[in-house]
């Protein structure tokens, strides 16, 4: 009765708007076609088994009573076409409708596809072909409703790949995308998806996030294009190829994690066809990279952050991880990938933002910036990431990173040669997920020792700001001042200030002939300095930046006589020799000669 009800409302109003075309009300004639179509595959599929556990008893039964099973005409399709027969009885007209709308009556799509998936099933088990292009011949006049239940019915039996065609875990549909669309929608993916979204998608074992980031990147790129898989990823630029996508996406659908990872695609597409993205990523896979990150800025990039630039590998490593995060290619793809030690390189090139420092990345993230904005691109951000929030809801194996309390994971991964392995064993994540936290997040660093410091270029660094080659010229030229002394004064050693005069171009003096050729010291003075005052050899050396043998040699040259070595030997012997002049009183002397040596 509730059948007949619903048959006979829709006739006298003209339209339909129950069940599934709630979302999309039709015509009558629309939907007694669809009705129609299918009754008939109900009735020419199902076996009295199968209508028993659909139809009412009384009702099933005035059917198999009146056409039993020798009867030619019990089924209406038995010699012909599904549909192209008039039911012969009432009771068969009423089964058809009763079956056909647990189908189109039924609200929820997920519910109608599975009512007709046991039917599209059978027909495929038996001699009728049930493929997504031959269902449009169920029946005529016909419309886009009965398709969309017939793709979603059908969508589990399909290709990883034709279901994104199809794009049955969604709203099914036909292929419709145009060639504009693909175009625009390729400018807007990268050739390797958002290393994000990636983690998020990953399966719980078997896939290595190189090989699925550009079959995701591709799969975005076929949702509801007439695609082939080939085609797909030379547009993107052959991060991958067909041959990849198909064994990848099986092996998705085969770790029965599929479903939700298509509905993320789906998702993602329809994102970026309706929104505007800040990155024109066709325009960032054809930019030249030779030039990133040259050897004079990777020097300073690594005297400002503290690092150690390494032998080369390291700044191999550094070229490439900037390239992939600027063109959104694959780090194979850019120019300073090996060719030899491959494999070694990519664990190096995967640990290598695993253990960088907080200052570090925001100075190789100054680089990626300034070479954007060389290629007249100021308006675009480095990189991007489409929003997290369209993954909500999904049933996905990956762990959601924000979940992740970051200083925990800086607690357990400090100090770590390796941290991205231990920290994932313990949070029971992928190594991706940390490695991924970790490039974003850094480790703080721990304060350098005065020897790391040194080593790292940081002593240098620090004396070239004081120095600077106008300032060490004025003062070793000019004035006169020795590197001694200059070093004493700025608070470094003197071979640092050696360097710098050999990085500035500065020719250094022979201190024995300078002196000799201007005749600073002579003997009234240094006797006067050191006899009379009781100045250390070595206080006198620094005051007019020269070594202390070399005051030595001067004195004796002079005939100023020299003090033994030792505290009271030596004021017993000079006490001795300046009686008799009048010098200086051991006291005296003594509040004049600096702490720092008194070693004659």
């Amino acid at each position: 009765m509730e059948a007949q009800h619903l048959i006979m409302n829709m006739i006298e109003t003209g339209r339909a708007d129950f069940g599934q075309y709630a979302r999309h009300p039709q015509p009558s004639t629309v939907v007694l076609s669809e009705l129609r179509a299918v009754a008939s595959r109900m009735l020419t599929h199902l076996d009295p088994d199968d209508l028993a556990a659909r139809v009412p008893a009384e009702t099933l039964s005035a059917y198999l009573t009146l056409q039993p099973s020798d009867d030619p005409g019990r089924r209406a399709t038995t010699t012909g076409r599904p549909g192209s027969m008039a039911p012969p009885t009432a009771a068969m007209t009423a089964v058809g409708i009763i079956t056909a709308l647990q189908v189109l009556g039924e609200e929820r799509l997920d519910t109608a596809a599975q009512a007709l998936r046991t039917v599209i099933g059978k027909a495929r088990d038996g001699s009728e072909k049930t493929t997504a292009t031959t269902i449009r011949s169920w029946g005529r006049g016909t419309g886009p409703v009965l398709q969309t239940v017939q793709l979603a019915a059908l969508g589990p039996l399909l290709r990883p790949s034709d279901q994104l065609r199809y794009q049955t875990v969604a709203l099914p549909s036909p292929p419709s995308a145009t060639a504009r669309q693909i175009r625009r929608r390729s400018h807007k993916l990268p050739a390797t998806l958002w290393p994000s979204w990636v983690v998020r998608l990953s399966p719980p074992r078997g896939a290595y996030q190189r090989i699925l980031a550009p079959v995701l990147a591709s799969s975005v790129l076929m949702v509801g294009a007439k695609l082939e898989l080939d085609e797909a990823a030379s547009i993107l630029g052959y991060a991958s190829d067909g041959g990849s996508l198909s064994r990848v996406l099986q092996m998705l659908r085969d770790r029965q994690c599929w479903e939700p990872i298509a509905t993320a695609l789906v998702r993602l597409a329809h994102y970026l066809d309706e929104n505007d993205i800040p990155i024109d990523y066709h325009r960032r896979r054809a930019l030249d990279y030779s030039n990133l990150l040259p050897t004079e800025q990777w020097v300073e990039v690594c005297r400002r952050s503290r690092q150690s630039p390494g032998t080369g590998l390291r700044a191999r490593i550094a070229r490439c991880v900037l390239f992939s995060w600027i063109s959104g290619m694959p780090l194979d793809r850019a120019p300073d990938f090996p060719t030899t030690g491959v494999s070694t390189f990519r664990a190096e090139a995967a640990r290598f933002t695993e253990v960088w420092s907080l200052q570090f990345a925001n100075e190789l993230r100054h680089v990626a910036r300034d070479f954007v904005d060389g290629r007249g691109l100021q308006s675009e951000p480095v990189t991007w990431c489409p929003p997290s929030e369209m993954l909500e809801g999904l049933d996905l194996h990956g762990t959601d990173p924000s979940t992740i309390d970051i200083d925990h994971l800086h607690e357990i991964t400090r100090g770590h040669r390796y941290p991205a392995g231990s920290a994932a064993q313990e949070l029971g994540v992928s190594i991706e997920t940390v490695r991924l936290l970790l490039e974003e997040h850094p480790i703080p660093s721990s304060p350098l020792s005065i020897a790391q410091a040194r080593a790292l270029g940081q002593v240098s660094h620090a004396a070239r700001q004081v120095l600077t080659e106008e300032e060490l010229r004025r003062r070793y030229l000019d004035e006169h001042q020795s590197a001694r002394a200059i070093a004493l004064d700025v608070g470094v050693s003197k071979s640092t200030v050696t360097r710098l005069a050999a990085e500035y171009g500065i020719e250094l003096r022979k201190v024995g002939r300078y002196f000799k050729q201007h005749n600073v010291i002579d003997r009234d003075w240094l006797y006067e300095q050191y006899v009379t005052r009781r100045r250390t050899l070595a206080d006198i050396a620094r005051e007019k930046g020269t070594s202390t043998t070399y005051i030595i040699h001067r004195a004796h040259d002079l005939g100023v006589p020299l003090r033994p070595s030792g505290g009271a030997s030596t004021r017993k012997a000079m006490d001795a020799k300046t009686d008799s002049t009048g010098a200086a009183s051991p006291t005296d002397a003594e509040e004049m000669t600096p702490s720092v040596e008194r070693s004659r």
